[in-house]
């Protein structure tokens, strides 16, 4: 099994009904050539802050309710 970004791109989908409807986020996202695939247990959420990391030691934050997201590091192990 192979885990890639779908289409090489990163996007943050959420959720506010259970479930039966999600929107996808991108603005500020690698849409090219990503290979980062989000781990689960390192995403965080406080208030409208989110961050999270990925396998390839990437960083992201979002400070608004995941509608815009910014690459904050490459430097994690």
């Amino acid at each position: 099994m192979v885990r890639t970004a779908i289409k090489g791109a990163l996007c943050i989908c959420r959720t506010d009904d259970g479930g039966k409807t999600w929107n996808e986020y991108r603005k500020g996202l690698p849409q090219e050539n990503c290979f980062d695939i989000v781990y689960r247990h390192a995403m965080a959420v406080s208030g409208d802050a989110l961050v999270f990391g990925t396998t390839t030691g990437n960083l992201f934050f979002s400070p608004d309710r995941e509608r815009t997201g910014r690459h904050s590091t490459t430097t994690c192990p």
